[in-house]
């Protein structure tokens, strides 16, 4: 018996409890039988399809155990009852007992990567299992059904479905590092060639043994590292007891947590009652995600101010458990200070709006109103033109300051009491206020109050509106921001009887951070368990924020089942006070960070500042000022040598820590002469609490780690970042060194990198080293854009297909990896302004010179300079600080509608020509001729092509010689392809250039089932209308208009299958009529004809449902009904109003109830369209509401 089989033979009476998990689904009887199965499987790609060789069963029951490979003829695949069948017979003696005839069997089938192994199933799409399957974190399982199969003599088999790739630690998801946790290594996962990984049909055949070792290898440690991971995951969760069998580690830590807080339960069934509609609302606005911006832009290197510096990667340690220890429980009981607008109209205001050009009557019926009652100034202003009723309504506002004053009373006196509640505990504090900070001297660089928005997330402008948290307007306050509060609102907390805060969750975060500690401690050789109660336990603590604030943003996720999207449902612990403190005072304590270093610079010139590069989340790039010439490597790095085998003649250097030095921020502060900036530090609250929650947590005051050092950066954009080392004299490194790398969300092709593949696979198996290469690569582009390559990337990226991909294939998609366009820019993200010259930050200021940027005035500006960076990234161009400047200076371009797209794009052809900016063939024909011939060609086309254009005149091909030359916007469709194509043989173009000029460059790839859909119509839909008047008119394309518009989505072969389809319509659902519009537009139809077949192609509605009278969008109707239903809308109307009024325009009862409990009101998430306002006004209308005031707030304004 081989060692493999000695450990497997222990794993029933090691993990004996697992088998008395029998309870069934709830009002059914207990399971009879119990097995664990790791099912895994081995194939081969080969011509896109993968060809399974053999599959590896470890099947374990109460009593025996077995691991056995089953080898698949060629062209074969199994089914799951077969896998199921196999599984029990082999731990039965080879058959099925007759005891298990007509008993329930639950068998819970392990795998790691779940997808891989349903892909290779030959009834994975029956319905048995596609309607009990769900996906979780890109995984297949199953979550609340189960995959029901009979198996032969009336075995009542239902599987569980569960991956081990959802109970992995960060960092371990791979089952080769995931096994590590085992302990030692011969029990790991085996490793063998790249080549042999991707010829394992060569493998099989030539080394069957080694084969089937290495596979039935990783079978057996899937169940291994189920039962440890799940047993481990027990232990923590009930306190050494077994009880269920978890997803997801943050899964077991959601249990753990309700099992040691018994009060939550109640306490969140109370947060849900209507006292608290109001303030829950109220604090769901303040909730957002973490900083992240970029203070410099280029390479460091490069600018006098910033080249001689050494740069820490520092981040604030365990940042949201600890924000989290710091949080009290609220007292729902007690009274709740929630102070709402109020407006006065006084002389002084009155003669406001007098200036202000407001008619004196109007002014005159809403003060007279007002002196009545605030429900009467609403009515009135309701009456009054919208401009009208916002300018009063803005007038007379009144600001209430009196909490905030309040509250920033008893911070400055904390700021002198260390030991003051508010440096121990977070005040549930919120407000949404005006801000300013002023542009004068002594204004901070860094403004840290935030103006989110729906699209560009979150900005830091220097004004604006926003909702937030106590910690972050009391630092404000401390930065000399002026704010206006519009409205307020503090919870009371629970306190014990001595009047301390009760905290929500420190002593349970303290207790896992304390055994986590002792865990540290533990070595390996000794325990190997306390490895991995220490990497779940890291995990319960990340990952249990995450669960608090699950729905609060709402969030749609698909119904793998039935592709229906759904809004995501809270956890059991979901609490949107947890979710915006704690979020809150992470910002708060970053942006502390930021200021400390900013007074710590104050009076001294930029090249003796301490600079921060950039800020993400919980930690910041920090460059402290060194000698000239100065590198951490020596003294903090050394250079290490590798290479792929002892044989080889190719090694590569990486960076390795020096373990022995001082790596501690006290520490590196000491040896570059800034240990004042700890003092700074101590004088901000967010600080020292987030200090004191450390101390209570681990019993130590540390709360900033630094996680690498560089000698030099490159700041490309926010979480775009590549820190590199200077490399002394002599050292040949083909390889930059890189020790510290945000990839801005790209992720490096080291496929076409490395070619040869047992290298590549080298790299990847070292962290270091691939971290060398993806830096070198993204290097390289940056500075191939800064030395003027104007074109945006692409690339093309191994993926592999997501699990509801491969379900919606219908069997025609494998797990096989697939090349995947992607594209990027290595210009800025404009959140701030990157300085081109040295600039005066105020009148009579001191120079502030590249690379710094600077905060934008207000979100207005930021907008005006993110727009022409997305009208440049769209023409398939880097969006260079030069031109988006010149671009916002001149308010943007704008192009003629004359003639619609086919106009524009014979203008286009024009100019060019006439411009010298397209290649001629010959001689320009003279201008009246070229006018005829235009003209010519112009009545042979159709007229919903031509709009209200008739004919081309001699003068509009005189405007062509002057006119704005702007390539590529013209659309890439069929028809206009065809007519450039043309109009450039008559005016004499070379159309293969005119084309390469004209086209905007396609930023999405087509969804090729709609253009199989789509296809199959026209082909086969000549029976059905509208297609069979396109048919009758010759408007219906053919076979090559249709691979032409829609290459490279559309292949002959694809467009063979189609035509031997039956076209059924009504198949596609409402949300998809977007795309088909588009593909029907891109075909070449007009807009009328590509919205009748769109329509063709949609499932009907539903007519048992009442018909609404209005039509409006989903979105609007959502915006509206939000935005009625905060606390400080005024003269708000009520709930069971606002389902009656609402009903005819599609609003549910089931809706209105998910908005009303669960959703989070975004202010300005709808485009300023004639539609959206539309739209909003219906509705406004409706409900008896100022449509002006729900416009302002829900309507994204122009700029």
């Amino acid at each position: 018996m081989s060692q493999s089989d000695n450990v497997l033979a222990t794993l029933p009476e090691k993990y004996s409890l697992f088998f008395k998990l029998k309870k069934g689904q709830r009002g059914q009887r207990p399971f009879d039988y119990v097995y664990y199965t790791a099912l895994d499987a081995e194939w081969v790609r080969r011509y896109e399809r993968n060809h399974l060789l053999s599959f590896q069963i470890a099947s374990c029951s109460a009593e025996m155990v077995s691991n056995d490979l089953y080898v698949v003829p060629a062209g074969r695949r199994p089914e799951l009852a077969e896998i199921a069948a196999k599984a029990i017979a082999a731990v039965n003696g080879g058959s099925i007992p007759a005891s298990h005839h007509g008993k329930r069997i639950l068998l819970n089938l392990i795998c790691h990567n779940s997808v891989a192994e349903y892909s290779i199933l030959d009834d994975r799409d029956k319905p048995a299992i596609t309607e009990a399957i769900s996906t979780v974190r890109g995984s297949v399982i199953t979550l609340n059904n189960t995959i029901k199969l009979t198996l032969p003599g009336y075995c009542l088999v239902e599987i569980r479905w569960l991956d081990t790739m959802l109970l992995a630690p960060a960092g371990f998801r791979g089952l080769k590092k995931l096994s590590s946790l085992l302990g030692k290594e011969s029990e790991m996962k085996e490793s063998i060639s790249q080549f042999h990984i991707e010829n394992m049909d060569i493998f099989m055949k030539t080394d069957f043994e080694g084969f089937k070792q290495y596979a039935l290898k990783d079978s057996e440690v899937t169940l291994r590292l189920f039962f440890l991971l799940q047993q481990s995951l027990n232990e923590l969760a009930y306190r050494g007891k077994f009880k269920k069998l978890f997803i997801t580690i943050a899964s077991a830590a959601v249990a753990s947590f309700t099992k040691e807080n018994s009060w939550h339960k109640a306490y969140r069934k109370q947060l849900k009652s209507t006292r608290l509609a109001d303030a829950i609302r109220f604090v769901r606005r303040s909730y957002y995600g973490g900083r992240g911006e970029c203070f410099l832009r280029g390479r460091t290197s490069q600018f006098e101010s910033t080249k001689n510096k050494a740069w820490l990667d520092v981040d604030l340690k365990g940042c949201y458990p600890s924000c989290a220890a710091l949080l009290p429980r609220i007292d729902l009981d007690g009274p709740i200070k929630l102070y709402l607008p109020t407006y006065r109209l006084d002389d002084e205001r009155v003669a406001d709006l007098d200036r202000d050009n407001v008619s004196a009557q109007y002014i005159k019926q809403a003060r007279a109103a007002l002196a009545i009652s605030p429900q009467q100034f609403e009515r009135v202003l309701k009456s009054l033109p919208s401009t009208v009723s916002q300018r009063i309504r803005d007038a007379a506002l009144v600001y209430d300051n009196s909490l905030l004053n309040q509250w920033y009373a008893d911070w400055c006196a904390a700021e002198s009491q260390p030991d003051s509640e508010l440096n121990r505990c977070v005040v549930p504090g919120f407000a949404r206020v005006k801000f300013w900070f002023d542009n004068s001297p002594g204004h901070t660089l860094y403004p840290s109050l935030l103006h989110h928005h729906s699209r560009f997330g979150l900005v830091f402008p220097l004004e604006g509106e926003t909702t937030l948290t106590h910690p972050e307007l009391m630092l404000a306050l401390d930065a000399g921001a002026r704010l206006d509060v519009i409205s307020s609102l503090e919870l009371p907390i629970q306190r014990d009887e001595n009047g301390q805060p009760i905290y929500y969750m420190q002593a349970y975060l303290s207790r896992l951070a304390t055994e986590r500690a002792r865990y540290e401690k533990i070595p390996a050789s000794e325990n190997p368990s306390a490895q991995i109660f220490d990497k779940l336990l890291k995990e319960f603590m990340n990952s249990l924020y995450g669960k608090f604030s699950q729905a609060v943003n709402p969030r749609n996720v698909c119904d793998i089942s039935t592709f229906e999207m759904h809004r995501q449902e809270p956890s059991k612990v979901t609490d949107p006070i947890v979710a915006a403190l704690v979020t809150g005072t992470a910002r708060a304590a970053l942006s502390s960070l930021i200021y400390a270093i900013e007074r710590f610079n104050a009076g001294k010139p930029p090249e003796r500042w301490i600079d921060v590069a950039s800020c993400t989340t919980d930690g910041l790039l920090v460059g402290l000022p060194c000698d000239e010439g100065y590198s951490v490597l020596g003294k903090y790095y050394t250079l290490k040598t590798v290479k792929p085998d002892e044989h080889s003649d190719k090694t590569f250097h990486i960076p390795k820590k020096v373990e022995e030095v001082d790596w501690s921020v006290a520490g590196v502060l000491a040896e570059f002469d800034a240990t004042g900036l700890l003092d700074e530090f101590e004088s901000f609250i967010p600080l020292r609490l987030f200090r004191h929650a450390r101390k209570v947590m681990t019993g130590k005051d540390t709360y900033l780690e630094i996680k690498g050092m560089a000698d030099e950066v490159v700041a490309v954009k926010a979480r775009g970042q590549i820190g590199l080392l200077r490399l002394p004299p002599g050292v040949d490194s083909a390889l930059s060194q890189i020790t510290i790398l945000a990839k801005f969300g790209v992720k490096p092709p080291l496929q076409e990198v490395i070619a040869d593949p047992e290298r590549r696979k080298f790299v990847f198996e070292n962290e270091a080293l691939r971290q060398n290469f993806e830096g070198q690569y993204l290097l390289d582009h940056f500075m191939a854009t800064e030395n003027g390559r104007d074109e945006i990337v692409t690339y093309y990226q191994d993926n592999l297909p997501s699990a509801g991909k491969i379900v919606k294939s219908k069997g025609t998609m494998d797990l096989i990896r697939i090349i995947v366009p992607r594209r990027f820019n290595c210009d800025f993200d404009f959140k701030r302004l990157p300085l081109a010259v040295p600039t005066a930050l105020y009148e009579g200021g001191p120079l502030l010179p590249p690379p710094y940027t600077v905060p934008f005035k207000d979100l207005t500006e930021m907008k005006k300079h993110r727009y022409q960076v997305e009208n440049i990234r769209r023409s398939g161009r880097v969006a260079r600080l030069a031109e988006v400047v010149h671009r916002v200076k001149l308010r943007g371009k704008t192009t003629r509608s004359v003639g619609g797209e086919v106009g524009h794009a014979v203008r286009l052809l024009l100019r060019g020509a006439l411009q010298g900016k397209l290649q001629l063939t010959g001689e320009l024909p003279p201008y009246p001729e070229l006018a005829q011939r235009l003209s010519d060609y112009w009545c042979q086309l159709p007229p919903a092509w031509c709009g209200s254009r008739t004919s081309w005149t001699v003068n509009d091909v005189k405007n062509a010689t002057r006119g704005a030359w702007e390539p590529h916007t013209v659309r890439r469709a069929s028809h206009l392809v065809n007519l450039v194509a043309e109009v450039s043989l008559i005016i004499g173009i070379d159309h293969e250039h005119a084309a390469t000029q004209l086209f905007a460059v396609e930023d999405s790839t087509l969804n090729p089932a709609l253009v199989a859909e789509v296809t199959t119509a026209v082909l086969n839909g000549r029976q059905v209308q509208p297609f069979r008047r396109l048919y009758l008119s010759d408007d219906l394309r053919g076979r090559d208009d249709l691979l032409r518009a829609f290459h490279p989505a559309l292949t002959p072969e694809m467009l063979d299958v189609c035509a031997s389809k039956l076209f059924i319509p009504g198949g596609r659902s409402p949300h998809e009529r977007p795309q088909l519009l588009q593909l029907f537009r891109q075909l070449g139809l007009c807009s009328t004809d590509a919205a009748a077949c769109a329509t063709r192609l949609i499932k009907p509605a539903d007519r048992s449902q009442p018909k609404s009278r209005y039509v409006v969008s989903n979105g609007a109707l959502e915006a509206v009904v939000g935005c009625v239903l905060q606390p400080d809308f005024p003269d708000r109307p009520s709930a069971s109003w606002i389902k009656r009024a609402l009903r005819r325009f599609g609003l549910t009862d089931g809706q209105f109830s998910r908005i009303q409990r669960d959703d989070r009101f975004y202010p300005h998430r709808l485009t300023d369209s004639s539609r959206s306002r539309a739209e909003v006004r219906a509705l406004a209308k409706r409900l008896k509401c100022d449509a002006g005031v729900i416009m302002a707030t829900v309507i994204d304004p122009r700029i």
